[in-house]
């Protein structure tokens, strides 16, 4: 069949020009609260969304107009069990209503800082969970991009000669995969969980053609209101929800921000939607495997309520957790106390020899992991009181632990067992 002059030519790339914006602000001032309920509502009509998504990512899609009035801009990551879960109908969405939309199914690391460096897009990724986890220079893009002056050097020719020159990275992103979002994105993300939809809930079937119209026309009130309220939103410095920690302050103050100039009464609504929010985040991201030794040993002494535990009886707890990695550790060898150790030595936390009548052990204290617990770990219920300074040993034993100085240890290999 003949090809016609709108046919594109197998094998030719596009050309990114095509990313140039033609949307016109809506001629009158838009309602803030008006707009918002608007964009909700179609998002609603047709997908199905956790708990508060729908404010969260209606401010979201606003923030996309003026990026760079804020210090940072959050990922959005949208993750699900499996798929046909919506994941990628959101992100039709989010490019209809996003400003300057670049929506990609696959991306390099240098192809993602060259185009924000030229075009200043909102970056849609659909697919991540294909060839984002096995590639860490591009994980590292989308990290250092949450930042205003996030950006990497590279080498460039010029005159046939290398110089080094500086990319930008900043730019809004939105990012869809089956499973969890790899952890340091997570921690830039507002996490989206999307599932499939019941029989009961029941969504109208997205028609692209029938809903463009009004996409367009949310769109271009979205540019006249970010365009009337720049400066007064950017001059916002929202005071932020303690229960959310430094990072999760980064990354949503400009959508207080927002929320603020909307209205007193939106922002008490936006606040508990990004706390749901923020709840299933911290269910799902996932930990380093020394944050999550740390969560393990915290609810073994929580558990066992002691001051000290043997390393021995430690490995045998870890490697007894269901879920857990430390039996098949190791490449299936298990965890054992050597191994702990190595783990445990960049915490600055070891064992002490303790003697228990004529027994010599090697235990762990419990208060030199109160520190990491609070450093590393989300708070949860107060630990237990420290009752006894009895060992938590597999034997019972009347006669208190006390720490062996060297002298005595050398004593010790004297006496028979």
């Amino acid at each position: 069949m003949p090809r016609n002059e709108n046919t594109p030519t197998t094998g030719t790339p596009q050309n990114i020009s095509c990313l140039s914006e033609n949307t016109v602000p809506y001629p009158d001032p838009i309602n803030g609260m008006e707009l918002v309920t608007e964009i909700k509502k179609i998002l609603n009509t047709y997908l199905f969304m956790p708990t508060g998504a729908d404010d969260a990512i209606a401010i979201w899609i606003l923030h996309t107009y003026i990026p760079d009035a804020f210090d940072y801009t959050p990922r959005l990551s949208i993750i699900s069990p499996e798929p046909r879960c919506g994941k990628t109908s959101l992100l039709d969405f989010l490019t209809q209503l996003s400003y300057r939309p670049l929506s990609v199914s696959g991306i390099s690391a240098s192809a993602m800082f060259r185009v924000i460096e030229l075009e200043h897009p909102t970056l849609i990724i659909d697919e991540a969970d294909t060839f984002i986890n096995t590639n860490e220079e591009l994980r590292g893009i989308i990290n250092t991009g949450y930042k205003k002056d996030g950006k990497v050097i590279r080498s460039e020719i010029n005159n046939k000669n290398f110089r080094p020159q500086v990319f930008i990275c900043f730019a809004p992103c939105a990012i869809a995969c089956i499973g969890k979002t790899p952890q340091t994105i997570a921690d830039r993300s507002i996490i989206i969980c999307m599932e499939r939809k019941t029989k009961n809930e029941k969504r109208e079937r997205i028609i692209s053609r029938k809903i463009r119209p009004i996409t367009g026309l949310l769109k271009s009130k979205c540019l006249r209101y970010m365009q009337d309220n720049r400066e007064q939103i950017s001059a916002i410095y929202p005071e932020l929800p303690e229960w959310l920690d430094s990072r999760a302050q980064d990354i949503t103050e400009p959508l207080f921000a927002i929320a603020s100039n909307i209205s007193p009464e939106y922002l008490t609504q936006f606040t508990s939607s990004i706390k749901t929010l923020m709840k299933n985040r911290s269910n799902i991201d996932e930990l380093s495997l020394k944050t999550m030794l740390l969560s393990d040993i915290r609810s073994i002494f929580a558990a066992k309520d002691c001051e000290y535990i043997d390393s021995t009886v430690l490995v045998e707890e870890l490697k007894n957790l269901e879920e857990s990695p430390w039996y098949e550790y190791n490449y299936g060898r298990g965890l054992n106390v050597h191994s702990l150790a190595k783990l445990l030595k960049d915490f600055d936390i070891k064992p002490a020899q303790h003697r228990i009548g004529y027994n010599r052990v090697r235990q762990y204290a419990l208060v030199d992991f109160v520190p990491k617990f609070e450093r590393y770990l989300p708070p949860t219920s107060p630990t237990p009181q420290q009752k006894t300074e009895e060992s938590c040993h597999n034997v019972t034993i009347n006669t208190p632990s006390r720490i062996i100085n060297e002298e005595e240890s050398e004593n010790l290999s004297d006496i028979p067992f």
